[in-house]
């Protein structure tokens, strides 16, 4: 395992990364150890979890297996429990866990819908609230959620869009409630050669953004290349930096802003509907 550099200051820290088996989990959790992180693996797959927290142990770290499903409430509450317990703190949560999948709206189906929801969007939820409690009594922690780049709306990919743009909103919401207890957020929007974006897959699994092209999959970062981004986001070099949404694709770095009421805007004291459609005319020429 090749040693992280430029973030001592995770040496000693707890984290807790979900989605550890496979693509981006694994290089994070793997670089997080190398940096000196003591790493809680979880996983929906017991021997995925088992052969990360092998991997971690035979290159001289310290890893904990927490199997199961983010998107049971008293399993995620139990993950957060049993890393602090284990590992005496509990100091960063790296929410990567997550499913994706591209259909048209009329291929789509309850179940496919329900369980991409209940894994993204409840599935981070849930752990991050249950981390936030207990960084509150501690007065310190960090959260990383894994966003996507596919919530500014991407073909075939609206369910997958909407649980990520979720993700985007509980950010920066989170972000502003927990500030005040010593607590950061913040949300990376990854693009890396994993299983999510792999298109020889049917595009299901865990991973970080949507599919791509034969030629963009072959051009993409391997994860090992992203995992610094979340490191450096979960060390005490970031301590000034909550309620960001990075966009990283192992090349290029930038920020995605959060949705914001422009300031293009029309005022009357009465709205007839003729005059609603006139002013949305103006305002989307604008656009």
């Amino acid at each position: 395992m090749t040693v992280a550099t430029g973030v001592g200051r995770l040496a000693g820290k707890v984290v807790l990364v979900t989605g550890a088996g496979r693509g981006l989990g694994r290089a994070t959790a793997l670089h997080l150890a190398s940096a000196g992180a003591r790493v809680a693996v979880n996983d929906l797959d017991p021997v995925l979890v088992a052969e990360r927290v092998e991997e971690i142990a035979a290159a001289g770290g310290r890893a904990l297996a927490v199997p199961g499903s983010v998107a049971d409430w008293d399993m995620a509450e139990r993950m957060v429990g049993d890393t602090a317990a284990h590992f005496g703190r509990f100091d960063g949560l790296v929410n990567n866990a997550g499913l994706h999948y591209r259909a048209m709206p009329w291929e789509e189906n309850p179940v496919r819908v329900r369980t991409a929801v209940e894994v993204n969007v409840l599935g981070s939820l849930y752990c991050a609230i249950h981390a936030a409690t207990y960084f509150r009594a501690q007065g310190s922690g960090a959260v990383v959620n894994i966003a996507s780049a596919g919530a500014l709306g991407a073909p075939q990919r609206a369910v997958y869009g909407a649980s990520k743009g979720a993700i985007l909103s509980f950010t920066y919401g989170l972000a502003r409630d927990v500030a005040p207890y010593g607590i950061r957020v913040n949300a990376l929007a990854p693009l890396a050669a994993t299983r999510m974006t792999d298109p020889t897959l049917d595009g299901e699994g865990e991973g970080n953004d949507h599919g791509a092209q034969a030629g963009e999959f072959a051009a993409m970062p391997d994860p090992s290349e992203i995992a610094p981004a979340i490191a450096w986001l979960l060390s005490d070099s970031a301590s000034s930096v909550t309620g960001q949404v990075v966009r990283f694709n192992g090349r290029t770095l930038s920020l995605i802003d959060p949705p914001a009421l422009s300031d293009r805007r029309y005022e009357q004291d009465r709205w007839t509907s003729d005059d609603i459609g006139e002013a949305l005319a103006r305002l989307t020429a604008m656009s």
